[in-house]
């Protein structure tokens, strides 16, 4: 570096220097008069830091993404989830645009697998991914990873069984009124979690025809039984549109 003052500037070539803040004593020839100069040679170090992309989970970050309940989180087969933490996708988030689901996007690729199984992905923001649980999940408690590229989530748990029915709320909070656009006396529902269906819809698509939840499904309104039919969804994977009648004698409110 050069090293100047009024008088003289010197230059040092130093290919090998070493970086620790030191005083080094310099011999130099000036005029024919050996001199000696003792200077501070000090360096400033600019590090840039990459920030960290492992995928990190709330410990109890797994919900129904109807229910949301709190964790341990209850979910049928083939029912839809909310997973909750850092890093888990790109700033400008990502959101499926066709059929079926993927079991994977960006670059580098960010997966959810439950029990080593890939998981389709509905949509994702840096906190949360929206995925279904693969119908062949078996019941039981189950361990649910994000991957990023070669990097991987500490594993949470969550809780599988054939049927965990579940309605959206109006605000997609999971609580206060259902999510209801009926009329004439027939609310129209949205429920996830009811489990396989019949004629059976793979994980990931969604029904390309008239399809109904393998098992009876029985509504109560008001403690009254009422007439319903569940549709599996023709655009939604996972979800069901549930049509019920309202019962006479059911109370206003």
């Amino acid at each position: 570096r050069n090293i100047c003052d009024n008088r003289v500037g010197i230059q040092i070539e130093a290919p090998n220097l070493d970086l620790t803040p030191r005083n080094t004593s310099v011999a130099m020839v000036l005029d024919g008069v050996m001199r000696n100069f003792v200077f501070s040679l000090t360096l400033a170090a600019t590090l840039h830091a990459q920030a960290p992309t492992a995928p990190v989970l709330q410990p109890r970050g797994v919900v129904n993404a109807f229910s949301q309940l709190p964790a341990p989180a209850l979910v049928g087969q083939g029912g839809l989830i909310h997973i909750n933490g850092i890093n888990l996708a790109p700033p400008e988030g990502w959101k499926a645009d066709s059929l079926p689901l993927p079991m994977q996007f960006g670059d580098p690729a960010i997966q959810v697998l439950i029990n080593n199984r890939p998981s389709p992905i509905v949509e994702a923001s840096p906190s949360r991914i929206t995925a279904q649980v693969p119908l062949e999940t078996p019941n039981g408690l189950v361990n649910l990873v994000v991957r990023r590229g070669d990097q991987s989530s500490r594993p949470v748990r969550l809780q599988i069984q054939n049927l965990a029915p579940a309605l959206r709320s109006g605000n997609a909070s999971g609580f206060g009124p259902a999510a209801n656009d009926g009329s004439d006396g027939i609310m129209r529902l949205r429920a996830s979690s009811l489990g396989p269906t019949d004629p059976r819809v793979p994980t990931g698509e969604a029904a390309t025809e008239l399809t109904t939840p393998r098992a009876a499904i029985s509504v109560f309104v008001g403690g009254i039984q009422a007439e319903a039919t569940a549709i599996y969804s023709t655009t939604r994977p996972g979800e069901f549109v549930l049509d019920v009648k309202t019962p006479e004698g059911a109370k206003n409110g």
